[in-house]
This record gives C-alpha cells, sequence and structure tokens, in this order.
C-alpha cells in the first residue's frame, strides 16, 4: 500500500468512528496516540494533520499500526457493540436456516476496504466473520436520524433578526451506515437477531431493524422453512442482573413490598446504586422487583467497559405473570467473549 492510500485507509476508519458517534478524547485518540502519532483536539483538526503527515519509515510504521489497531477495534465494534438484540432458543430447524444463510453472496467482513463501510448507501450482499462457534451474517442499511443544531439568531434573513427571536434552532438529517447482523451460534444452537447503534436511534426503529432481519431469513429460505416470532423472554433476567454481585448497577427501576415504584441513576462519581444505604440496609425489611436495569462490567481493556440494558414498565411488572415478557436487551461489549459472557447470563436467567 502506497503512503497516500495508507492516509486515506486511516482517514476513512477514523470517520467511521465519528460516524457511529464515538468518542474522539475517549475512544480514539488512545489508539492514535498508542501509535506514536500526534493527536488533536478536535475531529477536523485530525483529519487535517493526518494529512500532512510526509512518508517516511517512521511515519509508515506508525500508520501501519495505527491501521491495523484501528480495524480490530473498529470492527469488534461493529459486531458487538451498542446492539440491540433478540434470541431465537434452540429453534429445532438451526442447521437448516444456517446452510440457507450460507446460500447468500458475502464477502468477507474482516477484508473489507473501510472506504467502503461509510459509503452512504446500502449494499445488496451481506458481510461474513467467524469467531469461534459464531457465524455473523452482517447486512449494511443508511438509516437516517435527526439532530438539533442551535444556531444564532443572526442566521435569519436581516429582516427577521429583529422580530425579538431568542433562540434558533435547525434541525439536520444526518446518513448513517449501520450493521444489522444475525449471529449464528452452533455451539448453543441460538439465533442473534441484532440492530446496530441502539443508542441512537428509537426503540421502535431498532424493533423494525429485528423484524427486517427476520424477513431477510424468510425471503432467503424455502417457504417450508420457518422463522419463529418467539424470542426468549429476558424479563426474569432483570431481577437476576440486580442480585448478581458482579458488577455495577447504573440505572435501576423497581417496586418494593409496600407498592412504592423507585427510580435510580447514578450519578457522577458513584460505580454502583447497590452501595447505597436502601439497597444496603432496606433490602433486609423490602423485597424488590426490578423492570429496568442497566448494568457495567470492566472490559479487558481499562477504558472501555461492556453493558447489558433490559427496559420494562410498571405495567408489565403489575400485570399477570404470564404476561410479562421482555424480548429485546442491549449489548454493548469489546470483543466475542466478552459479548457472549452477558448472552450466556441472558440465556440462564430467562424463560
Amino acid at each position: 500500500m502506497n503512503f497516500d492510500d495508507m492516509k486515506e485507509t486511516l482517514t476513512d476508519l477514523i470517520k467511521l468512528y465519528r460516524k457511529r458517534g464515538a468518542s474522539l478524547r475517549n475512544q480514539v485518540n488512545p489508539l492514535i496516540n498508542k501509535s506514536g502519532l500526534i493527536t488533536q483536539a478536535s475531529w477536523n483538526n485530525t483529519f487535517t494533520h493526518l494529512e500532512q503527515y510526509e512518508e517516511s519509515e517512521i511515519t509508515r510504521d506508525q500508520f501501519s499500526v495505527a491501521i491495523e489497531d484501528f480495524r480490530k477495534d473498529l470492527f469488534s465494534k461493529i459486531l458487538y457493540d451498542n446492539k440491540f438484540i433478540s434470541i431465537i432458543n434452540k429453534p429445532s430447524n438451526y442447521q437448516e436456516i444456517k446452510n440457507c444463510l450460507e446460500d447468500f453472496t458475502f464477502e468477507s467482513f474482516d477484508k473489507v476496504n473501510a472506504s467502503n463501510l461509510i459509503e452512504e448507501e446500502d449494499e445488496d450482499f451481506c458481510y461474513k466473520s467467524i469467531s469461534n462457534s459464531t457465524t455473523t451474517y452482517i447486512f449494511k442499511k443508511i438509516r437516517k436520524y435527526s439532530v438539533k443544531e442551535d444556531l444564532k439568531v443572526s442566521a435569519l434573513k436581516l429582516e427577521y433578526q429583529n422580530d425579538g427571536y431568542d433562540k434558533l434552532f435547525a434541525y439536520v438529517d444526518i446518513s448513517l451506515p449501520c450493521f444489522d447482523s444475525i449471529m449464528m451460534d452452533d455451539e448453543r444452537e441460538i439465533i442473534i437477531l441484532a440492530a446496530d447503534l441502539s443508542s441512537i436511534f428509537q426503540v421502535d426503529h431498532l424493533r423494525g431493524a429485528v423484524a427486517s432481519l427476520k424477513t431477510i431469513i424468510r425471503q432467503g429460505t424455502p417457504e417450508d422453512i420457518k422463522v419463529t416470532d418467539k424470542n426468549t423472554n429476558f424479563f426474569a433476567a432483570i431481577q437476576k442482573f440486580y442480585e448478581e454481585d458482579l458488577g455495577n448497577v447504573k440505572e435501576l427501576a423497581f417496586k418494593t413490598d409496600d407498592g412504592v415504584a423507585h427510580y435510580e441513576n447514578a450519578k457522577r462519581g458513584i460505580s454502583c446504586i447497590k452501595d447505597g444505604d436502601f439497597h444496603i440496609g432496606g433490602t433486609d425489611v423490602a423485597d424488590i422487583e426490578a423492570y429496568k436495569i442497566r448494568k457495567t462490567y470492566s472490559a479487558a481493556e481499562p477504558s472501555q467497559e461492556n453493558s447489558v440494558y433490559l427496559v420494562s414498565s410498571w405495567y408489565v411488572l403489575n400485570g399477570n405473570l404470564g404476561e410479562r415478557k421482555l424480548g429485546e436487551a442491549t449489548i454493548s461489549a469489546s470483543s466475542h467473549r466478552e459479548f457472549f459472557v452477558i448472552i450466556d447470563k441472558l440465556l440462564n436467567w430467562s424463560k
């Protein structure tokens, strides 16, 4: 690869971080710094500075290290981070479904060019990635979301600037490449349907993306191979995640046995809600029934963490026991191993 191509590849990788809502300071700059390149305080300055590098043996080595580190980290994020998932557990026709997916036209995800990933157009084939017992089929989709921008009143035409407006806002539509996936895990015999970028899009949009993945399977398989609409019910896992000693509870909604609803959100400097007085002393005299929880776990990299987010409602909790259902969870993980640590907990603690 010539040096100009190296600069373009690294720039495209970093642009995809930006599009996915990553933090320049906390996620991108540590990787740049690790390679020996100089970090900048803004995205635009970062791109400008990368373009100004001149070729030498040292800079080629630095860019080579940076490209490899960014590819490894970014591709892992695309596979396992910020995912809205549902699970089909041990379908009787698991192998038939996988065989049909293997007939799709696909490209190796590990070898894809970063420039292709940031292009703002859908693709009519899938990427394929294999890790341990898991085969992941990845589908690139372009979705739009609106961003609210605060403009100066001076942006108005002159004849309107003196009409008493205090603030001016504009909504900008952003096109974003998303990577939804169908994960087939042979060891567990489960199908995981994962919609990308759960923190950016609303729940209804994410549910629609999961439904589209089922449609992809149905359209790509013979009519006699059915895909069930019954997902694993995660509701019972909410309480188990609360009771588990490992990890930190960051957000919690629950009901006590006197019928009172509580909501807690860990403020800055508080590592775990369960360290509070109520949860230490109060649980001896009050039964807690949780219906919403966000929990984090330490990751292999000190600057990262893994998390699971389960959201039900007060109304579901107070309904009939047989109607307590939750078919989706949000998972953020930094690797295949850490992703499936959370998946296994969901499977073990769900009905």
